[in-house]
Order: structure tokens, then C-alpha cells, then sequence
């Protein structure tokens, strides 16, 4: 079933234009703000301003060389359209104004814009205007809107930002829909990161529909307002993949104007557009939903002609080589595909032949079908064990147009000896009576093994019996700390299963993603609290500053919002996390915190040349006929003491 796509307006009249572009061709908008130039004189009052925007609750002015600017709005609620009234005074009427594309962020989620910057452009000439702006989601938004006066004195923009804070469990942030998602997602599957990334994947096409507007290209959007572009697609799809520790890129092909992503599985890079899995088409009764999934680079650019420009440049991150995570290989369908050709190669190979064609089934299908069609059966074909009465095969099949090419070596068959065999470079283990040892344990000469399916011991990290395990080089399980060739940390016990979830190790409390067993570093979410792990994993405690911005975290680990009281001085402490300064409007009040420290400002407070009065006992702005230390002074509706 289908989410019921929001459709959540910006903007009012002409603020926006969103004229109709090709399809992704937003996905490469430039995501830094646009320059302006503000007038070197340019200041801007934080505290409420002046009765022109009295009915409103909160109010911003910017003053420039030639005239000011001012803002006001009322405090937002989730989901429901909030007005931003715009005001242009010193100047004459003609003012233009241009609402900047709303951002977003959560504590772990960075800056984002919701929708695409390059839709946005000025309003016709008037002396006010009003923007509108619907939040979806638990979290801080930042809109800025610029204004210029035409009357050829001041036609240097000046602007006020204003930073809303929504907090409705109703609406929650992206990190929080994603830790849910993923959360599901680890009690509904194995916990292997095919599982995880296929189930990801199908959840969170349910969750949203195009956007054919060409507006919305973000996670904010995909994930709170059910909707988006290819950009919003990639960017909400990589959100859910970090969440459950699924390394992951963005790929940008410019020249087909459109994104998508790549991931890593097993040590492996493969292709994935959830963008063009989107739908609930059939071709020749194939699951066209994940007909782009798991594929290499050549079988993405059957789709994408463009692509191997991407692909062939030097520094290319993702190259993706292998198709054995595409989803057709897993699901077990390209076998079947393959069983049709079976029959046809071995008659060649009972013949002695080195190079011979095979016709394919599909020649008048499109293109782009046939050729991952074709893809999917040569891999399959090169992956099973060949021979004739007298020799084994080597066989290597390419799908090249409407036939199968194929190039076969011979070997003479080799004797297999009971104990260690090496067969094409893995080792396997044969009893007595020279049989193979499958999906089995064994200890020998100190050491444990396990041998898959087709009787290989196994290397690197791997779920047996819904355990964890990992398994070095030399294919022995380890013990203890032990580095994947990804560089991710995992701790396993002593009877070799990994750990997961927190586990105090030493003096330090660690946290074990209970689905990739990887030591997390940065932040967790975790229950209904944030966490913050160092790069050796330890969980920190006390202030911490990240990315430029201070969060504190209590003797639990758990991240503090709100009013915190720490050595006898005040913090507020956003919804985010992150510690506020200068002036905020909290409750009813406004308080000023210290820009340089955070802490809360009390008493006489002085700002460009301009005096307020603090409660000292509350922090909380004097407005209006305040008596202090036996004197009467008068402070207006911003606080200003005249």
C-alpha cells in the first residue's frame, strides 16, 4: 500500500516559480546558498521588534545603509503552514523578496535543503509579502529571506534567517523514522547486509511516490512528506543504509541527469536505483521493483549511456565488478533464466570447442532489458562447474547484443585426497571417505573453521545460526578485536560470536551495531537517547564539540536538550542537542545566551550600544516598566531600554 504523498506548499503567489524540467535534472542543483552582498552597515536585531508586527509572536529585523527589513511569524506547529510576514520600511514600496530554500537538520542528521535551491528566485515589487511554510518534521529548520529595494539606492540585499525548532512526537525527525525503520528492519531480517539493504530498499519505496513537480530532493521530503526527485530518493535511501552500518555512496551521472546509489555488500560494490525500481510494472513476468538492484557498472549503463563517462574516470569510487548481489542472483531467479542455455554450451564443450556463440532467447526485447537480462545469465553460467567425459572446463561467458560468447579451457581432472584440499584458491575439507565437509564446524590443530555450502571455509565476517562470526585470512575464527578489510572494529567473545549492542570492555562502555556487529564511532540513537562514541569507540561523557557546535552529555552518556544547570551557570540546549547562543525565544521569554561560553545572561546586558535587562534570579528579558535597585527604567516590546 501506498503512503498518501504530502503535498506541503512553500510558498505563496510568485515567491516560487517551479517551472517543469526534465526528469532528476534537479538532482545536481548547486547545494550552497546563492551570494549576496550586504551592506557593510548591516546589523541584525535579535530581541522582538517593533509594533509594525505586533500581532505576531515573534518578530526579526535587519537594518541596512538604505532601509530594514523585518520578519515576523508565530510559533510553528508541525504540519500546518506557517505565515512569514515581510516588511520592507526606509525606502519606497518597491521592495523585492526572496525566500532562500528551507533547511533541515537533526542531531545526527547534517544540514540539508528540503527542496531544490534553484527553483527559488524574487517576488514582484511590493512594500510586504508573505511566505509560507509547512515543517514536517521534529527538528530545526533555517529559512532566510533576502529583500532588495528597487528605488536605486538600495538595491544591495539585506536578509534575516530565522531558525525554527519543532518538537511533535507526532511528526518525528528523519533520524528518528530511520532509526525505527531500521530497527524493523534488523527484527524482520538476518541481520547480512543483503537482507538489510533489499528490505530498506522495498520500505522505503512504500513510503513515497515521484515527485513530478521536479521540487522536493531531500530526505526531509521522501521521508516526512512523501514525496521526492531521484536526489530525494538517493538521499533518504542513504540515510536508512548508514543507520544500519551499510557503507554506501552517492553516484551522479550528470550527462543522464540522474542519481542513484551504490553500496558495498560482502566487500563488494554494487548498483542500486530505488528511483527507477519505483514501480509496480511487469515485464515478461519479471519483479520489475528490483530490476535495478545489486547490478555492476556495465549492466547500470545499459539504462544509462552515459554512465561509463562516470565510471571510467580515474578516482572512480565504486567500482562494481560483481553481480552476485544482484537480486536476481539471490532470489535464485537468473538460475532459471540460465537452465535455458544449459544445454546448448554443453553440446560445444562435448565437442572440444574453445570459442563458440550462442543465439539469446530475446532479441526483440528493448535494449536496456535484454542487456541486464543477458548480464544476469552469463554470470550465472560462468559460476557453474563444467566438463566433458574426459576434462573439466573453464568457462567464460559474455552477453554481447542477441548472443552469449563463450570461451572455454580444458584441464585434465585432478585427484581430490582426503584432509586440506585447496580448489581454485579456497580451501575445503574431505573425511576419510574423501567427502566434503558442508555447512559444518571444525576444530583442528587449535582452531575452529566453518565450511559453507559448497564446502569452503570462510573468510571475513559471516552469520551462522544467527550469530556472528569472523574468520581471518588464514580462515581461522577469531577472538577478541579484530579489524574488517573495510576497517570496521569488531570484539568477539571468547567462544568466537560477536558482540553487540553495549558491552563494557575495560573502563569504556563500547556499542556493537547489532545487525553489521561494527563498533560505532560519532553518534547513536539509541532507545529515546543520543550517545556520542570517540573514534576509539569509548562513550564520551561531559561537553563535546562536533561540527562546530557544543553538546552535553550526562553521566549516562545520554545527550541533554533543554535547561542544563552545571557549575552554577544555566544552558539551553536546543531539541537538537546542540547548545544555543545569542538570544532565544524560550516559553514565553527571551534569554540571551553568551556567545563565547553559552551560559545564560543575567542582569545589565549591553549589545551594539544598546542596553537590556536580564532577571537575575529566571534569565528572562525585562519588557515594558521594570523598578531595579530602586530606579525606574522603561524597556519596549524588543527589550531595548530607552
Amino acid at each position: 500500500m501506498r503512503k498518501t504523498t504530502f503535498i506541503v506548499a512553500i510558498s505563496l503567489l510568485t515567491a516560487f516559480a517551479f517551472p517543469r524540467s526534465p526528469l532528476c535534472s534537479n538532482a545536481f542543483a548547486e547545494v550552497t546558498p546563492q551570494q549576496t552582498v550586504t551592506s557593510p552597515s548591516a546589523k541584525e536585531t535579535a530581541a522582538p521588534a517593533d509594533n509594525e508586527s505586533a500581532v505576531y509572536q515573534h518578530s526579526k529585523t535587519t537594518e541596512g545603509e538604505h532601509f530594514k527589513l523585518t520578519v515576523s511569524w508565530d510559533d510553528p506547529v508541525a504540519g500546518q503552514p506557517l505565515t512569514l510576514h515581510c516588511v520592507g520600511n526606509g525606502g519606497t514600496s518597491n521592495y523585492k523578496f526572496y525566500l532562500r530554500t528551507p533547511k533541515y537538520t537533526d542531531p545526527s542528521l547534517g544540514w540539508e535543503y528540503v527542496c531544490d535551491p534553484t527553483k527559488s528566485k524574487y517576488t514582484n515589487a511590493a512594500d510586504f509579502y508573505d511566505f509560507e511554510f509547512t515543517p514536517m518534521a521534529t527538528g530545526t529548520y533555517e529559512l532566510r529571506i533576502d529583500c532588495m529595494n528597487m528605488d536605486g539606492s538600495g538595491f544591495d540585499p539585506i536578509s534575516v534567517t530565522v531558525v525554527l525548532s519543532i518538537n511533535d512526537s507526532a511528526y518525528p525527525s528523519v533520524s528518528s523514522r530511520v532509526q525505527n525503520a531500521v530497527s524493523q528492519c534488523n527484527r524482520e531480517t538476518d541481520g547480512s547486509d543483503y537482507q538489510k539493504a533489499v528490505w530498506l530498499h522495498d520500505w522505503l519505496l512504500d513510503q513515497l511516490e515521484y515527485d513530478n513537480t521536479f521540487i522536493y530532493s531531500s530526505a526531509e521530503s521522501a521521508l516526512c512528506r512523501g514525496t521526492g526527485t531521484c536526489q530525494a530518493y538517493m538521499a533518504a535511501y542513504q540515510r536508512l543504509l548508514d543507520a544500519a552500518g551499510i557503507e554506501n555512496r552517492e553516484v551522479r551521472d550528470e550527462g543522464d541527469y540522474h542519481t542513484w546509489s551504490a553500496i558495498k555488500i560482502d566487500g563488494e560494490w554494487c548498483q542500486v536505483d530505488c528511483t527507477w525500481n519505483d514501480t509496480d510494472y511487469s515485464w515478461q513476468s519479471i519483479d520489475m521493483r528490483h530490476f535495478y538492484f545489486g547490478l555492476t557498472d556495465e549492466l547500470m549503463a545499459t539504462a544509462h549511456p552515459n554512465f561509463p563517462d562516470v565510471y571510467n574516470q580515474d578516482g572512480y569510487e565504486t567500482p562494481s565488478k560483481s553481480l552476485k548481489n544482484g537480486y536476481y542472483v539471490r532470489s535464485g531467479e537468473a538460475v532459471i533464466w540460465a537452465d535455458a542455455y544449459v544445454d546448448r554450451i554443453q553440446s560445444h564443450l562435448d565437442k572440444g570447442e574453445t570459442v563458440f556463440s550462442i543465439a539469446t532467447d530475446n532479441p526483440t526485447w528493448p535494449d536496456s532489458y535484454k542487456g541486464i537480462y543477458n548480464g544476469y545469465v552469463a554470470y550465472e553460467l560462468n559460476q557453474r562447474t563444467w566438463s566433458n567425459e574426459k576434462e573439466t572446463a573453464t568457462l567464460n561467458v559474455e552477453a554481447q547484443g542477441d548472443a552469449l560468447v563463450c570461451t572455454a579451457t580444458y584441464h585434465a581432472k585432478e585427484e581430490i585426497k582426503p584432509g586440506w584440499n585447496t580448489v581454485n584458491g579456497c580451501l575445503e575439507y574431505r573425511d576419510a571417505s574423501g567427502t566434503r565437509l558442508v555447512n559444518r564446524w571444525l576444530f583442528d590443530s587449535g582452531y575452529w573453521f566453518y565450511f559453507d555450502e559448497n564446502g569452503f571455509a570462510l573468510k571475513g565476517l559471516h552469520v551462522i545460526a544467527n550469530k556472528g562470526y569472523f574468520f581471518k585470512s588464514n580462515c581461522r575464527m577469531a577472538t577478541g578485536w579484530v579489524k574488517d578489510a573495510e576497517g570496521f572494529w569488531h570484539y568477539a567473545e571468547a567462544s568466537g560470536s560477536l558482540a553487540k549492542g553495549w558491552r563494557k570492555l575495560g573502563n569504556s562502555w563500547y556499542w556493537l551495531s547489532p545487525s553489521t556487529y561494527q563498533m560505532i564511532t560519532g553518534w547513536l540513537h539509541d532507545g529515546n537517547a543520543w550517545y556520542w562514541l570517540e573514534s576509539s569507540g569509548a562513550m564520551k561523557t561531559g561537553w563535546i564539540l562536533d561540527n562546530g557546535k557544543w553538546y552535553y552529555l550526562g553521566a549516562s552518556g545520554a545527550m541533554k536538550t533543554g535547561w542544563l544547570s552545571l557549575g552554577g551557570y544555566w544552558y539551553w540546549l536546543e531539541s537538537s542537542g546542540a547548545m544555543a547562543t545569542g538570544w532565544r525565544y524560550i516559553g514565553s521569554s527571551w534569554y540571551y545566551l553568551q556567545p563565547s561560553s553559552g551560559r545564560m545572561a543575567t542582569g545589565w546586558l549591553k549589545l551594539n550600544g544598546t542596553w537590556y535587562y536580564l532577571s537575575p534570579s529566571s534569565g528572562a528579558m525585562a519588557t515594558g516598566w521594570q523598578k531595579i535597585n530602586g530606579t525606574w527604567y522603561y524597556f519596549n516590546s524588543s527589550g531595548a531600554m530607552h
